[in-house]
Order: C-alpha cells, then structure tokens, then sequence
C-alpha cells in the first residue's frame, strides 16, 4: 500500500481547486456588477460561500450515511448542472468588450434595484 497516495491527491485537489472553481465567484463580481455594489457584494458572497463550506464539512458524514456515496455525489452534480445552468441564464458576456461598454451594460437598473430592493 502506498501511504503517501491520498495525501497526494488531496493535495492535488486543494491546489486545482484553489486554481479553478474557488476563483469564480470573485470573477463573477468583477464581471456581472456595478461598480458601486462590488464591495457590499463582495462581502455578501466571502459570507455566504464560506457558511456553505462549513456546513458542507460539518454535514458531510450525515449526508453521505442517509444518501450513501453514490446519492450524495449524485446530489452534488445536480447542484453544480443547476449552477451552470443559472449561469448560462443570467451572466453576461464581457468577452471582447471594452469597460467602458461593460459599464454601460449597468447603466440600466436591474430589477432588484428597480423594485427597490438594493439602493444605491
């Protein structure tokens, strides 16, 4: 048996973790909001994206023990297809567009702001 394999591949896992997918909601504020909402969203999203990390650490062996492995892995994919999908939706395309452009695509009010929900 090789004693040093998992801490390999966990190791390998935290670092393409930490490369990819741990990067993107700090993409998506730079890209999807104002300039004038950023810090208040900012500190929405660390809040919340780290809630859901602590909970899924500390429910993790109760979830797997009720839904088996296969269940809650299962679970975990239909999350991450119903992100992508949310985000095909609702993300705009910056690609190839100046900031000035990417500025201008906020200046119509959101329907958040429009009913009020988020002032400036």
């Amino acid at each position: 048996m090789v004693s040093w394999l998992p801490l390999l591949c966990l190791t390998v896992y935290v670092m393409a973790y930490n490369i990819g997918h741990a990067c993107v909601p700090d993409v998506l504020l730079g890209e999807m909001l104002p300039p004038w909402f950023k810090e208040k969203a900012g500190a929405i999203t660390v809040l919340s994206s780290n809630t859901m990390h602590l909970l899924m650490v500390i429910l993790f062996s109760q979830q797997e023990d009720s839904l088996q492995s296969y269940g809650l892995f299962l679970a975990l994919a239909a999350l991450n297809v119903a992100t992508a999908i949310l985000i095909a939706m609702f993300v705009k395309e910056t690609k190839g567009k100046t900031l000035q452009e990417i500025s201008e695509l906020f200046e119509e009010k959101s329907k958040l702001i429009e009913y009020g929900s988020i002032e400036r």
